[in-house]
């Protein structure tokens, strides 16, 4: 049997692999980390640890050439492993197979186990990780793709193949090939048997070395100090080229890697304050966290400096990505931290949702159902008081939250709206009788829950709610779960609490019983908490019921202007540019930026050689048309931005599955998908503009159930764009004519 040794780089404290005799977990950058991790460090013997800032993960792969003895040396990430077993799970365009999180079913299904790692291996000369294509990056080239990533310089990967030429100019072919090529290795994670290794390494080091002893790094961006690593990333793919042209007998092997999403350990979360600690949860998604500012705003300031307010904000953290979400947990962090007796913290429940698809319809979200989670996640606590996110609050919140429960599950507000369905118009008394309930004028709003913790948790209650709403579909979604099991078990509270205002409430509850109708209208005048629940909102409509009382409250708050935004529907066709690079938040056209630095190297001439040598069928595909988008995210807005560039028509419409009624982006309407409006129509062409592979072959397969198949691809799309804008930029730049095929008036 072989020694194997596989370094999995730390440089933080998140869930860990459990070292094994093959798997090391290693801290990247101890000599120059704030943290000490339980596990071995960089900073023993020879090493370069000290440069970490530079050479990131390859301070572990200097550290093991240096000190480890071994027939293998392997190496992965803190969140990017080797799928040890055959996984059938589609390969993400960054080269990846997303997995939510760290956990036992994910080892199992990856194989992260020291009998398979060492079956895996036997008999290869090196692992490699599945080659990523960057024409789906829309990155022409290696070359090109270097130069669109934020932070790195076309002068740099220049510099480095110069250096590479200079010291070994027997990998002249190897360089050429791989600066035009269009396949890479990521993320510096391969594996290799020794006597390989021991000369990739004396090979590497030795040109990152000269590389950078001629850079300056002086006033270097956070990006731009990643410059030697990402160098090193297109320094293994010319070390493989040449080892496998010198070696055509190498036996190598392609594994997939995975990518996790949540890397964060489950804290053990105890009360934020001794005395009078008020708990107080809510469910948040990144487009209500404005709206979240709003309610905890009002919240404060009608709470009591008597009581400690103690926020608990429950969120996905696999879905939170973008500058906006930090943008908008820093506002709420630096709003809470104006009261003395406040404290606000997020609560990851990506681990305990542990892979279910909860059923979500119409406007409402898969954070609905956290609340469901409560019980498993706040153990230390005896209650806690829940609110949706989309409230104004007028009174003190902890004056509830005192309320004796009496052994009841839940303090709760009877729904006036469902009592007034049992004979209004709108009929849904069967549907009350389907859920089982006795009473449907007992049925009450989850908006807000004054939580039984301990109480709840019994019996496996907690556990039960949460599988029931896992498999099934309900309606009402997480409202109907809790009412089911909930029922005959709950104290109801002044109605004040909770009192929705909406279009449908006014309608409807006037059906009531002329006691809770009259509540109701009562309630109104002098409510405690007024929950916008329901389809329209006030941020949206500022002329819906009590819409005043919402847009007094956000005037208050630094949100003002990001609601009002949302508020603001303007097409404004003739900035649309403008609005779409100031939607996307980043460098929208990186090819633009690399194009320029690449110009100035003279060697823009030679990428235009590669791309008038790749066909395509864009026009034949279009002609006499209608295009579709499917998909309303980031990457759409790239492509419309591209569109913009090359003076393209824009889509009829975007088909997107969270399409609200009247949405529009940039004046193309936003809709709900409709396949059976395509079933065999052969006069319209969608361009699918999602990246998720699971959810594009989930889409195209409803394409194909309506045997419609003029699909194409955002990987496909990207390419296209990305050359014709190459041509473009070389013709603007030395008004030469490409002899390519223009379809940009088509």
């Amino acid at each position: 049997m072989y020694d194997i040794k596989i370094f999995a780089a730390y440089h933080r404290d998140t869930k860990m692999l459990q070292a094994t005799d093959i798997i090391t977990p290693i801290q990247v950058g101890r000599a120059v980390s704030d943290i000490r991790l339980d596990m071995q460090g960089d900073d023993e013997g020879d090493n370069i640890s000290y440069k970490n800032d530079r050479y990131r993960e390859l301070t572990a792969q200097y550290w093991a050439w240096k000190n480890v003895e071994t027939d293998y040396y392997g190496f992965m990430q803190y969140r990017r492993h080797f799928a040890f077993r055959e996984i059938s799970d589609p390969v993400e365009s960054d080269g990846a197979v997303v997995c939510p999180r760290l956990d036992e079913e994910y080892i199992q299904k990856t194989g992260l186990n020291d009998n398979e790692i060492s079956d895996c291996i036997n008999g290869y000369d090196v692992i490699l990780p599945v080659a990523v294509d960057v024409n789906t990056l829309s990155g022409i080239s290696n070359e090109v793709q270097f130069c669109t990533l934020d932070g790195l310089h076309a002068k740099d990967f220049d510099l480095a193949c110069k250096t590479i030429l200079k010291l070994y100019p027997e990998y002249e072919k190897a360089v050429f090939e791989f600066r035009t090529g269009q396949s890479a290795y990521r993320h510096n994670m391969f594996i290799m048997k020794k006597e390989i290794f021991f000369d990739y390494c004396e090979w590497l080091f030795t040109i990152l070395k000269n590389v950078e002893e001629n850079i300056d790094f002086t006033y270097f961006t956070e990006q731009e100090m990643r410059t030697i690593k990402s160098i090193s990333e297109c320094l293994l793919g010319i070390y493989m080229i040449r080892l496998m042209e010198d070696k055509p007998d190498l036996k190598v092997k392609h594994l997939k890697l995975t990518f996790i999403e949540d890397t964060e350990k489950q804290p053990d979360i105890w009360p934020a304050f001794e005395k009078n600690n008020i708990a107080v949860a809510v469910s948040c998604n990144e487009y209500y966290m404005p709206i979240l500012g709003v309610m905890l705003s009002t919240m404060l300031e009608n709470g009591s400096s008597q009581n400690n307010y103690d926020i608990l904000v429950l969120c996905d953290k696999t879905s939170f990505k973008g500058e906006g979400i930090a943008r908008n947990i820093k506002m709420l962090e630096r709003m809470v931290a104006e009261y003395s007796n406040a404290n606000i913290r997020f609560v990851n429940v990506s681990g305990l949702i542990d892979g279910r698809k909860f059923f979500v319809w119409g406007n409402f979200t898969p954070e609905a159902y956290f609340r469901l989670l409560l019980p498993q996640i706040l153990e230390n606590y005896e209650k806690v008081l829940y609110l949706d996110a989309d409230m104004v609050i007028c009174h003190d919140v902890a004056e509830l939250y005192k309320t004796e429960l009496e052994g009841a599950l839940l303090g709760v507000v009877r729904d006036s709206v469902i009592s007034g369905f049992n004979k209004s118009p709108i009929d849904r008394h069967g549907y009350i009788a389907k859920l089982g309930m006795k009473n449907i004028y007992d049925y009450f709003q989850s908006g807000v829950l004054l939580i039984n913790l301990k109480k709840i948790a019994e019996n496996g209650l907690c556990d039960r709610m949460i599988e029931y709403a896992a498999t099934h579909e309900c309606d009402l979604v997480d409202q109907d779960v809790l009412n089911i099991f909930c029922e005959g078990k709950v104290k109801y509270v002044d109605g004040r609490w909770n009192v929705d205002v909406n279009r449908i409430a006014m309608q409807t509850v006037l059906y009531a019983p002329v006691a809770i109708w009259k509540q109701y209208l009562k309630n109104r005048e002098n409510a405690y908490i007024y929950h916008f629940a329901g389809t329209d909102k006030p941020w949206k409509n500022p002329f819906l019921d009590k819409a005043d009382i919402f847009w007094n409250a956000v005037r208050k708050t630094p949100w003002y202007e990001i609601v009002l935004k949302e508020l603001i529907n303007s097409p404004a066709v003739s900035c649309r540019s403008m609005e779409l690079e100031s939607a996307l938040e980043t460098d929208a056209l990186p090819l633009k930026r690399a194009y320029m630095e690449i110009f100035s190297l003279g060697r823009s001439k030679i990428v235009l050689e590669k791309v008038k040598s790749s066909e395509h069928a864009y026009q034949s595909l279009i002609k006499g048309k209608k295009v579709i988008f499917y998909g309303a995210g980031n990457q759409c807005k790239r492509i419309l931005l591209y569109f913009d560039e090359l003076g393209l028509n824009y889509p009829m419409e975007i088909w997107d599955r969270e399409a609200k009624p009247g949405k529009q982006l940039f004046g193309i309407p936003v809709c709900r998908p409709d396949f059976k409006t395509v079933k065999d129509r052969d006069d319209i062409f969608c361009i699918i503009t999602i990246q998720n592979k699971t959810i594009y072959e989930n889409v195209k397969t409803s394409f194909a159930e309506q045997g419609f198949t003029n699909v194409m691809e955002n990987s496909e799309i990207m390419k296209i764009l990305s050359e014709e804008l190459w041509i473009k930029l070389e013709e603007e730049h030395n008004g030469m004519n490409t002899g390519k095929g223009d379809f940009r008036n088509v």
